[in-house]
């Protein structure tokens, strides 16, 4: 019965990991494009605009619904960053759709600093001036700005003078009603988030700083840093990367987010900013942005998809929202949970697949008829250390390519603390950190390549796996295929291309050696390899495999 692995079973089982793969990924990517409530903001007029997935509403300063936008209609595809409003109720906000390469993702991670100028890659994309009543939009400016990642907004209206953080390029800006850049600071600040007009000064939450610094607005020292004001507190625990903040009567409210940029916590803190005390959220909340109202505020909860509203001591209270967000925000949440239910199950069924495959390779390879007629040698005993084995030399530039290989993924586990430290993408960090673990799985079953040795002493073939598995045999007691050496319960990687020994020796060493050796087909091989597998390996391979399952299934309930 040949054992050598059927084509179509093999594109079947790889289509099927695949399509398992991708469903995964395209769940979790619809759960999170589900969005919820971010940015919130007021006008001139006291009016409150909430943006909600593809939709912003506006209400009055007692809640009552206003009217509502629907911001695809404009050409705001993905609301990246902030938008705030002109004197005249005109919005800033960025056009166009969010699609940022693998390289910029990377980098963001990272917080590697963004170095190219704000400049829109595609037509009608960028920062514009949108009337939202008559739905039109025009370019803000005449260079084609664009911040297609994090900045925060803040609009003196008196001039409509407009200033932004733009955040990855740890720089401020100032610009004209007309779009003119007026000034820039990029000394002092580590990504600036949310920004503030205050008395002629601008307050900016500068997150990798844990403060809020207070700096000028004129054009000639526009963005120099005046006055610092530190938010640590041992109270915070690990929520000291600054984000968003604000002024409730008389106090500040300062959004302190834990090293992932996401499920901070609010705390409050005295005029002359000093800490007062946390304020008391729902244990999994993942607060945003404040709105201030005469006798509440209102905060938004973007994981959980929540709007809560606290009195000015910062209590959580009972209030109702318009039904036209409710009926918004449920439906976001179902829309949430029925895609974490798919991935779940679409990962819990991969799992289940892995374990079954395994299950049944080992099974196959116990019961196969070839498994059974091969059986262990007489084994013939020898002195590893014996100077008459000649010993064929490895490949050296071979095996250094192969020692750079396997320590290149292992180099990658000492940034996984970094990475929960300095993320500022959530829901990307435990699958990143799940890649890595399975990148690192390669080289922590295969470092022993790194030992194997192929030698001959007179007519015996001698293979070495480590200083502790060894064999040797001659003539029918060989078993080799085009892709390993067998004698006994040892085996090592061997083939035609010889990537790990020099060619020329085994040639003339190892060849004639093999002229009698017994030749198996290349799936026979590996159930004949699967039959001698130690059963802690085999263990040790499921456990893997429920611990990287169970890290993706915890993300998605983050």
């Amino acid at each position: 019965m040949n054992q050598n692995v059927n084509p179509v079973t093999a594109a079947i089982i790889i289509l099927i990991s695949l399509g398992m793969i991708s469903l995964i990924f395209w769940a979790r990517g619809e759960s999170l494009r589900a969005g919820g409530p971010d940015q919130i903001q007021l006008d001139r007029a006291g009016n409150i605009h909430i943006h909600v997935a593809d939709k912003l509403y506006k209400l009055d300063r007692q809640l009552n619904l206003l009217n509502e936008y629907d911001l695809p209609e404009l050409g705001i595809h993905d609301l990246v960053g902030d938008f705030a409003f002109f004197a005249d109720g005109g919005m800033l906000v960025r056009l166009g759709k969010y699609e940022p390469g693998l390289v910029e993702s990377i980098m963001r991670y990272f917080r590697v600093a963004d170095t190219k100028q704000p400049v829109a890659k595609h037509n009608n994309e960028g920062l514009y001036r949108c009337q939202l009543n008559i739905k039109e939009c025009v370019p803000f400016g005449s260079n084609n700005l664009d911040f297609d990642s994090a900045f925060h907004l803040s609009i003196d209206t008196h001039a409509d003078t407009v200033y932004l953080s733009d955040t990855g390029r740890h720089k401020l800006r100032k610009y004209s009603a007309q779009g003119k850049e007026l000034a820039v600071q990029h000394n002092g600040y580590k990504f600036p988030n949310q920004i503030m007009l205050q008395d002629n000064q601008l307050l900016v939450a500068d997150t990798n700083h844990h403060a809020i610094q207070v700096a000028e607005t004129g054009d000639d020292k526009f963005g120099r840093i005046i006055a610092t004001h530190s938010i640590l507190n041992d109270a915070l625990g690990g929520n000291t990367w600054t984000y968003s903040f604000a002024k409730v009567a008389g106090n500040w409210w300062v959004n302190n987010m834990a090293g992932s940029m996401s499920h901070g916590a609010v705390a409050m803190y005295s005029g002359d900013w000093r800490f007062i005390k946390t304020i008391a959220l729902p244990a999994d909340a993942d607060p945003i942005d404040f709105a201030v109202l005469d006798n509440r505020v209102l905060i938004s909860d973007l994981s959980n998809i929540r709007i809560y509203q606290l009195d000015q001591q910062g209590n959580l209270i009972d209030g109702d929202l318009p039904d036209a967000i409710s009926l918004k925000l449920t439906h976001l949440q179902n829309r949430r949970i029925h895609y974490n239910n798919l991935t779940y199950s679409a990962i819990g069924l991969f799992i289940l697949f892995l374990l079954g495959g395994f299950a049944v390779a080992i099974r196959q390879a116990r019961s196969t008829e070839e498994g059974r007629a091969v059986t262990p040698s007489q084994r013939i005993h020898i002195n590893i250390n014996d100077p008459d084995i000649r010993w064929v030399p490895v490949n050296k530039q071979k095996m250094r390519l192969l020692k750079f290989g396997l320590l290149l993924p292992l180099l990658l586990i000492p940034i996984i603390p970094f990475m929960f430290m300095t993320s500022d993408e959530a829901p990307v960090v435990m699958p990143l950190v799940a890649a890595i673990l399975l990148a690192s799985l390669a080289p922590l079953l295969t470092y022993k390549l790194l030992a194997v040795g192929l030698g001959a002493k007179g007519d015996l073939l001698v293979i070495k796996k480590s200083a502790r598995e060894f064999a040797s045999a001659k003539g029918k007691n060989i078993y080799y295929s085009d892709t390993h050496i067998l004698i006994d319960d040892v085996y090592i990687p061997f083939s035609r291309q010889q990537l790990l020994f020099d060619t020329e020796s085994v040639i003339k060493e190892i060849m004639p050696l093999l002229r009698d050796a017994t030749f198996v087909q290349g799936g026979q091989m590996m159930n004949m390899i699967l039959k001698r597998q130690k059963p802690w390996r085999i263990a040790a391979m499921f456990v893997f495999a429920l611990v990287i399952g169970a890290m993706l299934l915890s993300d998605m309930y983050q």
